[in-house]
């Protein structure tokens, strides 16, 4: 049986002068080694729930907080950020203000010296990083000066330098070119399956995720609903009903499908290719 990095359960939240309910008795499983996708319309609760994996609610949002969440057999009531840090790191949807340092190789650095590590660690651990993320031509470069995928790149690896299990990312490819958002796509799969991460990303443009997901986890007015098989996901029309851009290409095989061309929805291009090859020979 797989074991579960993050334990989510029935969690309400509702931030401090406010009476709305933000989660709603949510519940659930994060899957280690994992790839998951978190999807609903704005204001369903997405961030929040985000925040709940490392300890951001309830240490540092306020509000009234019930039920309970594990990270790594952990109750993120009895740790600090600090502590469960060491699990899970975070890429903020907007990673120029987890940005402080003058320099990728500082910022990189930042954490590092914050948990202690002698100077000849920190230096290996930074070159390392620099290296594997392909970041190393930006190492002197400030990085309010980068580009916004440089920037996504530079705030990824600074998380990466600690090494947690899980990697919680907040809708990155909200404002990338499709290019830059498939890069980013493609470094984070590569990171489950080549340093066994386990990837959480909230996302309201989906086409370019959907191919790599293992899990989807709906948001709606609060509640969450997850869905191992993203194929039927797709097929049952789930993302349109709650608001979510729905693929160009799956709308397009949907009316393929129903027109009796096609038995199923392609996630990626490359599937959709075989399957109009298909379609095209017969």
């Amino acid at each position: 049986m797989p074991k579960s990095i993050i334990e989510v359960r029935d969690c309400w939240f509702k931030y401090r002068g406010s009476l709305k309910w933000v989660l709603k008795g949510v519940s659930l499983d994060i899957e280690e080694g994992s790839f998951n996708l978190v999807v609903g319309p704005t204001g369903s609760g997405k961030t929040t729930l985000l925040r709940l994996f490392n300890g951001l609610i309830p240490c540092f949002y306020r509000g009234e907080f019930r039920g309970s969440v594990k990270v790594n057999g952990v109750d993120t009531r009895g740790a600090s950020i600090a502590q469960l840090s060491k699990y899970v790191g975070m890429v903020s949807q907007e990673p120029e203000n987890q940005l402080l340092a003058f320099s990728v190789e500082s910022e990189i650095a930042f954490g590092l010296e914050n948990v202690g590590l002698r100077p000849n660690e920190i230096l290996s651990k930074v070159s390392s990083v620099l290296k594997e993320l392909g970041l190393e031509k930006l190492k002197y470069k400030v990085p309010h000066e980068l580009s916004r995928g440089e920037m996504l790149k530079v705030a990824i690896a600074s998380v990466l330098a600690l090494d947690p299990n899980v990697i919680v990312l907040d809708e990155p490819t909200s404002t990338l070119e499709p290019l830059t958002a498939i890069d980013l796509i493609n470094l984070l799969d590569y990171l489950r399956k080549e340093r066994g991460k386990t990837i959480v990303i909230s996302e309201h443009r989906v086409e370019h995720v959907l191919p790599f997901v293992d899990n989807v986890i709906v948001l709606s007015d609060g509640r969450a609903l997850a869905y191992r098989d993203v194929r039927s996901l797709v097929s049952e029309g789930v993302l349109s009903r709650i608001d979510v851009d729905e693929p160009a290409l799956t709308m397009l095989f949907k009316a393929l499908k129903n027109a009796g061309y096609c038995s199923r929805i392609p996630l990626s291009v490359v599937e959709a290719v075989e399957i109009l090859k298909g379609i095209l020979c017969c």
